[in-house]
């Protein structure tokens, strides 16, 4: 569904205009400017991505005219009108994932082997010979782009990411120990380090075996959006929320 869509079903359930949501719903729907493809949604149409928004907009969104709405109900009623019915999590995007050669290509920069570097993943001493400084002035880089499993790979390592840190970081990232290095370059190295390539979001999105609820519309009936009017702004354990009855598939 389209953000104005989308926008427009939430003035209509919770109250308001559609103008009052549509940052929302465009925030949620952002990574389709990298990817035409309804599984671009894997980067925010689930539980993390919810909570994201929360950090990003706040617990209430106040409306034209009076009243307000939790921000994570709107996005809900967004994701639940996007994938059948369910708020999936991260993992649940990457079930069934397609394995690729490119996934364990590791790479050694060529000045890192010169000096000796043979391992690609200790990158706060890796980033220090490239760049200068120590390696601890790159901790906090280095965590940023660290992912705790593989299916979160698809979330930072790829060139939209890279772009993100700049916003995070600035264009230069300063170093502890006097100077700074471009955040671009920091950030290439880093993710090279694990593909012997920079992955794009469509790369990742490629990956992703389709199932039907990745672009199943759904009408929420107004019992849902009454509960949904009331739901705390928190993350649920992870936990899929699944749709009662009353739920209408849309024809």
């Amino acid at each position: 569904m389209n953000p104005v869509i989308h926008s427009r079903s939430s003035a209509k359930h919770f109250g308001g205009v559609w103008g009052d949501y549509i940052h929302i719903h465009h925030w949620l729907d952002r990574s389709k400017e990298f990817v035409a493809d309804f599984r671009h949604r894997y980067n925010f149409h689930h539980e993390e991505g919810i909570q994201e928004a929360v950090e990003v907009f706040g617990d209430v969104l106040e409306l034209s005219g009076g009243g307000s709405v939790p921000v994570a109900s709107v996005c809900r009623q967004h994701i639940l009108e996007d994938c059948g019915g369910i708020v999936p999590t991260k993992e649940w995007w990457f079930k069934g994932v397609q394995r690729e050669d490119w996934f364990f290509r590791k790479f050694v920069n060529p000045k890192l082997r010169r000096a000796g570097v043979t391992d690609p993943m200790d990158h706060k001493t890796n980033m220090s010979i490239l760049f200068g400084g120590s390696p601890e002035d790159y901790r906090f880089i280095v965590n940023w782009f660290a992912v705790p499993s593989f299916h979160d790979r698809a979330f930072k390592h790829h060139s939209g990411a890279i772009f993100e840190a700049e916003r995070v970081f600035g264009w230069e990232y300063p170093l502890e120990s006097g100077g700074s290095a471009p955040t671009r370059l920091i950030g290439e190295e880093i993710v090279r380090s694990y593909y012997s390539k920079i992955p794009t979001m469509q790369d990742w999105v490629k990956v992703i075996k389709p199932i039907s609820n990745m672009s199943r519309n759904y009408v929420l009936s107004e019992v849902e959006i009454e509960e949904l009017a009331v739901i705390p702004n928190k993350m649920q354990n992870n936990v899929q929320i699944n749709l009662p009855n009353e739920i209408k598939q849309s024809k």
